[in-house]
């Protein structure tokens, strides 16, 4: 009786164990459910991060998950060890090849290898089942993964700053057409050309018309930094820049100026004008690059993962109006023009501001153009007493004032402005801007010699004369 109720217990307590046993080798199910749960937590998680850094890791998912369920009894509600690799974030620049030439490869090497799943997480997670598994973290799973990727995403970020990235960021956005050197390169054609520049052309399909000024214009942009704090995806460049339409006016001022004092200046073609204008420009712009003189903070934001969007030069400064290549040729056909306008005599040195011809005798006058407004242009006053004969000329250079001596009685003026001098008869010649204040009608009444008159502010201590301009062609000067 003793051995029919053992028997009976053995058989009674073989269907449970078979049961355990088919539970607990469920391997492909429960394996399952801890991918769906942990590869869903590492989105969630994305969503949560406190730093774009954590968010890029997390958004990468997971790799190589590992768990032990050999060992594993679900019945016992044991905490399941697991392990899996999520991405470091880290450019890896030391195992990246030398970079040279071209950064666009050097850049894709980076994203690669902060995409490589390199860091091992290790957690445990509570297994149950409930219509299938149901897989939640055991205590200090979830402060776990936290915590591991937290630590990556701040070395991360770090590692980022490296100067060979800057480098090759600021390469691929904004190269100059020559390796800079340490001190202003006399001759920039004589320099070392940048193979990052050529890639850039090449890159952005730039038009072989608008190139030169491009090129020029990226001479500028100084002071490059990476901030990196904004993750990957939202890298920022902060540099300074000259607002570069203002600095290729001026070059072209100062070009046509020069070209007043050259006698073959009307023999030069287009392309040959066009090839001293660029030159002056970058002239200008290598000056600033190496001065201390700073016009403008930018920043500049690129995604780093996005690397096929092309960067056209015009977005990389926000300065309104301000078109560099489509004001370099329109500049081009100012300084043609220009030329062709110069007169068949060529520039004279300047004077001294003064009177360079007539009569100095009477009343004293103070010419203060550039009292409230300081410019880069010269003026010449002539007076005319009532019969139109010219008393006087005086010529005043750019930033300063002068006091002539005018007769007593009647009279008017007529104001040159301009850069080349060509003497007394023929002022600034036809590039000059002239004007008449005063005239016959509408005289300017110069008192005794115990007055003392302003212009164009006219203050007389005893009163004051109001004065109407009229702008004049070269001709009726």
């Amino acid at each position: 009786m003793k051995r029919i109720a053992v028997l009976f217990l053995v058989l009674l307590f073989i269907p449970v164990s078979l049961g355990a046993a088919a539970e607990a080798a469920d391997t492909a199910g429960i394996k399952q459910a801890v991918e769906s749960f942990l590869s869903a937590e590492m989105q969630r998680q994305a969503g949560i991060a406190s730093t774009e850094w954590e968010r890029y890791i997390y958004a990468q998912g997971l790799a190589e998950l590992d768990m032990d369920l050999a060992k594993f009894d679900i019945t016992k509600e044991k905490p399941l060890a697991v392990s899996f690799m999520v991405a470091s974030g880290q450019p890896d620049v030391k195992n990246q090849p030398p970079y040279q030439g071209d950064p666009e490869p050097f850049l894709r090497g980076i994203i690669q290898a902060m995409g490589t799943m390199s860091v091992k997480v290790k957690l445990s997670l509570l297994i149950t089942e409930q219509n299938g598994y149901l897989v939640t973290y055991a205590k200090g799973g979830e402060a776990s993964l936290q915590k591991t990727v937290k630590g990556q995403a701040t070395k991360a970020q770090k590692a980022m700053a490296d100067k060979t990235v800057l480098a090759a960021l600021v390469d691929y956005l904004m190269p100059t057409p020559i390796i800079m050197p340490k001190k202003a390169p006399a001759n920039p054609a004589l320099e070392v050309k940048n193979l990052a520049y050529e890639s850039y052309v090449q890159r952005n399909n730039i038009n072989p018309i608008i190139e030169p000024f491009t090129g020029a214009m990226l001479y500028g942009i100084k002071g490059q930094k990476l901030d990196a704090s904004y993750g990957p995806e939202k890298i920022v460049l902060k540099y300074t820049v000259p607002f570069f339409s203002t600095m290729l006016q001026k070059a072209a001022e100062n070009l046509c100026e020069e070209l007043a004092f050259d006698r073959k200046a009307k023999d030069y073609t287009n392309a040959e004008l066009n090839a001293q204008f660029l030159k002056q420009v970058e002239k200008d712009l290598i000056a600033y690059r190496y001065g201390k003189k700073s016009d403008v903070e930018e920043m500049y934001q690129i995604n780093l993962l996005d690397l096929s969007v092309t960067v056209k030069p015009a977005d990389l400064y926000q300065h309104e109006s301000d078109n560099p290549t489509m004001t370099g040729i329109f500049l081009q056909a100012a300084i043609a023009g220009a030329v062709a306008e110069l007169p068949d005599y060529p520039a004279i040195r300047d004077p001294k501001t003064g009177v360079v011809s007539g009569s100095n005798n009477g009343t004293k006058v103070v010419f203060q153009f550039n009292k409230f407004y300081k410019d880069e242009y010269n003026r010449s006053v002539s007076v005319y007493d009532m019969a139109d004969r010219r008393i006087s000329v005086t010529y005043i250079a750019a930033g300063k004032q002068a006091s002539i001596r005018i007769p007593q009685g009647l009279c008017y003026f007529k104001i040159g402005v301009g850069r080349a001098w060509y003497g007394p008869e023929n002022l600034f010649g036809p590039a000059g801007y002239y004007y008449q204040a005063g005239s016959r009608e509408e005289p300017l009444d110069i008192p005794s010699s115990r007055y003392y008159l302003q212009y164009p502010v006219e203050t007389g201590g005893r009163r004051t004369q109001s004065v109407s301009n009229t702008e004049l062609e070269f001709e009726g000067w």
